[in-house]
């Protein structure tokens, strides 16, 4: 979190790419096209808690901030990608 608030302190805009896929392979290359962050969509993709949480360190270990869509009104999800790493 606290690199996208540098990013964002600092007058730059932030660009994301977003991912519907879990695959470990399409999320490495996803983040390495020079987006700041990784968008994982588990509210209309292929993500649940187990390869949301692989993602997540996919995206981090990639140097890239994890973001996650939560299905609406699961906050319980919110908690637990939160704890994974990720800012919803």
């Amino acid at each position: 979190m606290r690199r996208l608030k540098q990013i964002m302190d600092a007058g730059n805009t932030v660009t994301g790419g977003w991912s519907f896929i879990t695959d470990p392979i399409y999320l490495r290359m996803v983040a390495n096209l020079g987006f700041d962050a990784v968008v994982l969509d588990m509210q209309h993709g292929f993500f649940n808690e187990n390869t949301v949480r692989a993602s997540i360190a996919t995206v981090i270990s990639a140097g890239k901030i994890p973001l996650v869509r939560i299905p609406l009104g699961r906050w319980d999800a919110a908690a637990r990608v939160m704890d994974f790493g990720a800012l919803v």
